[in-house]
C-alpha cells in the first residue's frame, strides 16, 4: 500500500464476526521467515512462525522509527490506523485482531487474525484530502432499539473542488437479506465470499453526500455494535481518501410492565380501558380472549359480550 512521504494516510483494517463477539485491535509483531534471509528454505517448520526482529527505535508501534513527522494509530474499538512518516522506504506493519466471547459472565478469548501490510513511502503528487463535513462527524455512535428507524445523512467536501466516490460497506448493506438498510437509495451488493455489502455514490463540484437509512428489526438487537465504514476517495492523480466508522447498538425492544384496568367487567354495556405500563413504542399488539387487534397508543377500549366477564392478556 503506498502512503505519501510527509502526509497522514488512512487504512480501514475493520474486520467481521459473524457470531457478534467482541474484536479488539492491536498492533503486533509482522512474522519472519524461519531460518536466513535468503537461504535455503526449512524443512521443518512448527507454527508459529518467528516474529521479525526491529533494530533499535523501532517496534510493532512505532514501524517507522523515531523522529519527527512519524507515527502510527490505531483504534481498538474499530480497526482504523492512520500512518504519517518524514521518511521514503517500505515498512511492515501487522494488526492483531482477538476475539472475545462472554462465556459464564467472563469474555475469553477464542481466537485470532491477523493483516500484514507492507506500506511503501513516497513522494505525491500535490493534492488535498477530501474531508467529512463538520455535520456528518457530530455524532458516529447511535443506539437504538429493535423496531425503531435510523436515518443520518454522510457527506464529503473536497478542497480541490475534485469529483468524490463516497463508498459505504457494512453488514447492514445485504441486498436482499436479513437486514433493512440502505445508502443513497441501495440495499448494498454483496461479493462472492464477502461478509459484507457495499454502495458507492459520486458527487461532482467537490462534494457529495448520501443518506444511511436502518429499519430495525425483532432479532437485530446484539450486544456488539453494527460498523459503518465510510471512505471518501477523490477522482485526480494521485488520489487521495479519509476514511472514519460509524457504529450502531441496537438494544433489545422493552416490554410493557403490566396492564392497568378492571379485571372483572360487570357491566357489559360500559366499554372498558386498558392501558399497558411501562415503555410506550410506535404501537402495542393488544388481545382479548385470543381475538387480536392492533392500536396507535397504550391505551385500549373494548366491549365483550361473553355470559359474565372479560379478561385482557
Amino acid at each position: 500500500m503506498v502512503i505519501c512521504q510527509g502526509d497522514t494516510s488512512i487504512v480501514v483494517n475493520n474486520a467481521v464476526d459473524l457470531d457478534g463477539d467482541r474484536l479488539i485491535y492491536s498492533f503486533s509483531a509482522p512474522y519472519n521467515i524461519p531460518g536466513a534471509i535468503g537461504g535455503p528454505p526449512s524443512n521443518v517448520f512448527t507454527p508459529p512462525p518467528p516474529s521479525v526482529t526491529y533494530i533499535s527505535g523501532y517496534s510493532a508501534t512505532a514501524p517507522f522509527g523515531p523522529g519527527a513527522g512519524n507515527y502510527a494509530f490505531l483504534n481498538a474499538s474499530n480497526g482504523l490506523s492512520r500512518y504519517a512518516t518524514s521518511q521514503q522506504g517500505r515498512f511492515v506493519v501487522s494488526v492483531e485482531v482477538k476475539e472475545f466471547r462472554r462465556i459464564n459472565g467472563n469474555e475469553v478469548l477464542i481466537g485470532s487474525t491477523r493483516r500484514e501490510i507492507q506500506l511503501v513511502s513516497r513522494t505525491c503528487q500535490p493534492n488535498q484530502a477530501p474531508q467529512f463535513t463538520a455535520a456528518t462527524l457530530t455524532n458516529k455512535v447511535f443506539t437504538i432499539e429493535e423496531g425503531e428507524t435510523l436515518n443520518f445523512n454522510l457527506a464529503a467536501t473536497d478542497p480541490d473542488g475534485n469529483p468524490i466516490n463516497l463508498k459505504v460497506n457494512s453488514v447492514l448493506l445485504d441486498g436482499a437479506g436479513a437486514y433493512d438498510a440502505s445508502f443513497g437509495g441501495s440495499q448494498g451488493v454483496v461479493q462472492p465470499g464477502n461478509p459484507t455489502g457495499s454502495v458507492t455514490v459520486t458527487g461532482s463540484g467537490g462534494s457529495v453526500s448520501g443518506l444511511f437509512s436502518f429499519n430495525s428489526r425483532c432479532g437485530n438487537a446484539r450486544s456488539t455494535l453494527y460498523d459503518v465504514v465510510v471512505t471518501a476517495t477523490d477522482q485526480a492523480c494521485g488520489a487521495k481518501s479519509v476514511a472514519d466508522i460509524f457504529q450502531i447498538r441496537v438494544n433489545r425492544a422493552a416490554g410493557p410492565t403490566g396492564i392497568e384496568g378492571e379485571a372483572i367487567v360487570c357491566d357489559q354495556s360500559q366499554a372498558a380501558t386498558y392501558t399497558a405500563a411501562g415503555p410506550a413504542p410506535a404501537t402495542y399488539l393488544w388481545k382479548v380472549r385470543a381475538a387480536p387487534f392492533r392500536v396507535p397508543t397504550r391505551a385500549a377500549r373494548c366491549r365483550y359480550a361473553g355470559p359474565t366477564s372479560a379478561r385482557a392478556t
